[in-house]
């Protein structure tokens, strides 16, 4: 949760609180004490659903962090082939052509292809990579670096969309918990409208707590003023 969000659930948990502590003048069957369930539902739907939001962010570092091994390893492995397909060249003119330059890989997507197409197009001249010292699996592991490289692909952004929809159930789960609140407010001053004290006491329950400012930043210290001559 944001800030916001958590100063208003907050609010909402100091309510239910308070509702529990006056149980006895909300009884169950009356207005109050059903708007306390439905307090005490909604709360436990925050909980749940900001467990979810936290699971959705590890999931999209995971995918973030991953990615970026994975595109780093594999723009290495692609200017390896790039680098030996040179030195071939130089013996077999034939092969001249045969693999688009990595300037020419813009962004991950176009990374993801040109490695699949320089495996695809390598496999028939694997022996003469293989005379440069290239391993025998080389080609298959450029191709499965760029399948992880799609995995953790997949994986950050079925955790970008997957917060953005649990952040939206969040806020809307507050909204209707600041409606009880204010539906609460109404049975709380009428049932208590000659007692200050449980008033005071359901007014601070009910207040959302301001986020803390920053300090301001102090001015320069004042320069010394010159001594007299």
């Amino acid at each position: 949760m944001n800030d916001r969000q958590r100063r208003r659930n907050e609010r909402g948990q100091r309510v239910d609180v308070y509702m529990d502590a006056q149980a006895e003048a909300f009884p169950a069957n009356g207005k109050g004490g059903v708007l306390a369930v439905r307090l005490k539902e909604l709360l436990a739907q925050v909980a749940t659903l900001d467990v979810e939001r936290a699971a959705n962010a590890r999931k999209r570092q995971q995918g973030t962090e991953g990615r970026d091994v994975a595109r780093t390893a594999l723009r290495q492995m692609v200017k390896t082939v790039w680098n030996t397909h040179k030195t071939i060249a130089r013996d077999r003119p034939d092969t001249k052509g045969l693999f688009e330059s990595p300037s020419k890989i813009k962004n991950d997507q176009s990374l993801v292809t040109a490695a699949r197409t320089y495996a695809d197009t390598a496999a028939p001249l694997t022996g003469l990579f293989a005379e440069y010292d290239l391993p025998p699996t080389f080609f298959a592991d450029l191709k499965a670096r760029a399948d992880t490289f799609d995995t953790y692909t997949t994986l950050q952004n079925a955790g970008v969309g997957a917060s953005v929809d649990t952040g939206a159930a969040i806020e809307e789960t507050l909204r209707q918990i600041d409606e009880v609140v204010e539906r609460l407010h109404t049975v709380v001053t009428n049932k208590h409208h000659d007692n200050p004290a449980r008033l005071a006491a359901w007014e601070s329950a009910r207040r959302v707590e301001r986020s803390p400012r920053s300090k301001p930043k102090d001015d320069d210290p004042p320069q010394p003023l010159p001594a007299n001559g």
